[in-house]
């Protein structure tokens, strides 16, 4: 066993992007949300100070011990709660108008799993590039922060490193990708740039949903340390719902990754043992499962499995990250350029492509592909004797949980959604007290907890 401390926090999948001040900029930043949570104070938010999760540059763990990885599926569960079918489900997560933020803008605001893509479409509504992302957006704001883009609004700022890591996630626009489409009109950095905001034109960099961020991911892998008791009757919270929402209020209960992050970080917590999230700290493509889509050849797309071929090497691409190691940060759907069908006279790709489940399906969306994607963040324990946790109240009243079933007839839905409405009116009606802070921390060096700026992911 080799016993020791981290001796700095790593980029994401252990990227070579920084150099040395850079890098130590990074690991400033990410101890910071550490310390935070530690504290107490994330954002100068009262939370609870914590004592079972801890900082791995502070606190001895097994250096090769292997990290357990906590998964869950890119699509969103919201989406496959609400919508009849699966076409519904699939049209609903890309569509460009469904994508606004609440405060304005687009967001991708569908696309709440950390896992956000963007569709290419031909004009006869063929699906020609999809490409997926989960790295988090504070590392880019970083990155830019030490290589400001050399653009004709900011002549004075002299590096390229952005713009060609741009080029090289999506090389089918490379020669139209300027260094003035990424930057706002002082020259800063803009992360919600033309090639990165939207879920249509088969281009991507970075997450830019509200909710999907690293520190995000931080928040509630440090506050599922906490054992809850509900207020009703004084019993331990193992829910994942109720710890997800009343309980410890991270996150939101209406997705597959926080009640899944926070469940499983918890149920070791009633072990004892110290935890932590393992570095290289980021968001991840974990795994795909994409074994059950063949390529039809034949450019007619009749569903005749037996004129189909496995999907040849290169449609499915991951140029950026090492999925091979669980540390996935991109992931590219394409059909090599020239590929001709055997029966028509025309170029194949990604519509030739058949899923043979879900009765038998050509794809029609970049949605399709969620479905067999893989997210996961990675726990570790630490090297300390176990302790005996204590519980601490639940944050607000927490009833009984009483499972129900999803509903899955039109009449149910829009009577859930009604009653979603009613509620909402009351509790404004009401002034019901709701804390809303943004994840969306400033790359900045260590500042005390107090002035780092953090905020739940909400609904």
């Amino acid at each position: 066993m080799a016993i020791g401390k981290l001796k700095a926090f790593h980029p994401p999948a252990f990227l070579d992007d920084f150099e040395k001040d850079g890098l130590k900029k990074w690991d400033e930043t990410v101890e910071g949300w550490i310390d935070a949570e530690i504290g107490g104070e994330p954002g100068g938010i009262p939370r609870t100070s914590l004592t079972q999760f801890f900082n791995p540059k502070v606190t001895e763990y097994e250096l090769n011990q292997t990290p357990v990885p906590i998964t869950w599926v890119g699509f969103p569960l919201k989406l496959r709660m609400s919508k009849v079918t699966d076409d519904a489900r699939w049209a609903a997560a890309e569509d460009p108008r469904k994508q606004a933020a609440p405060g304005g803008g687009n967001d991708r605001e569908m696309m709440d799993e950390y896992c956000e893509w963007s569709t290419k479409k031909e004009d006869n509504g063929d699906v020609s590039i999809v490409s997926f992302t989960c790295e988090g957006p504070e590392y880019w704001t970083t990155l830019a922060e030490y290589y400001p883009i050399k653009s004709t609004k900011a002549p004075d700022q002299g590096s390229d490193k952005i713009l060609e890591i741009y080029k090289s996630l999506n090389p089918d626009f490379a020669d139209k990708i300027q260094a003035d489409d990424l930057v706002d009109e002082d020259g800063k950095y803009n992360t919600h740039n033309k090639w990165n905001e939207s879920t249509a034109t088969g281009t991507i960099a970075h997450l830019i949903q509200r909710n999907n961020a690293l520190s995000a991911e931080v928040d509630i892998g440090a506050q599922a340390t906490i054992l809850r008791k509900d207020l009703a009757h004084g019993k331990l919270i193992t829910n994942v719902i109720e710890l997800c929402g009343n309980g410890s209020a991270y996150g939101s209960a209406k997705r597959n990754s926080d009640p899944t992050i926070g469940g499983e970080i918890n149920t070791l917590a009633r072990l004892g043992v110290g935890i932590s999230i393992a570095d290289p700290i980021a968001l991840y493509f974990h795994a795909t499962d994409f074994a059950s889509f063949r390529l039809d050849p034949t450019g007619l797309r009749r569903g005749d499995v037996q004129d189909m071929i496995p999907v040849p090497e290169g449609v499915f691409a991951y140029p950026r990250g090492d999925i091979t190691k669980g540390y996935g940060l991109h992931i590219k759907v394409k059909v090599p350029n020239g590929m001709k069908a055997t029966k028509v006279d025309r170029d194949l790709n990604v519509s030739d492509l058949f899923d043979l489940n879900n009765g038998g399906q050509y794809v029609r969306y970049g949605s399709q592909f969620a479905d067999y994607i893989f997210m996961a963040v990675s726990g570790i324990v630490s090297a300390s004797p176990p302790v005996e946790p204590k519980m601490q109240g639940s944050l607000t009243y927490t009833e009984p949980f009483v499972p129900q079933p999803f509903p899955t007839d039109v009449k149910s839905i829009a009577r859930e959604a009604k009653l979603d409405e009613q509620l909402k009116k009351r509790a404004a009606a009401e002034k019901a007290p709701e804390i809303e802070f943004s994840y969306m921390t400033l790359a900045a060096p260590l500042k005390p907890p107090s002035r780092i700026k953090i905020t739940k992911r909400t609904e």
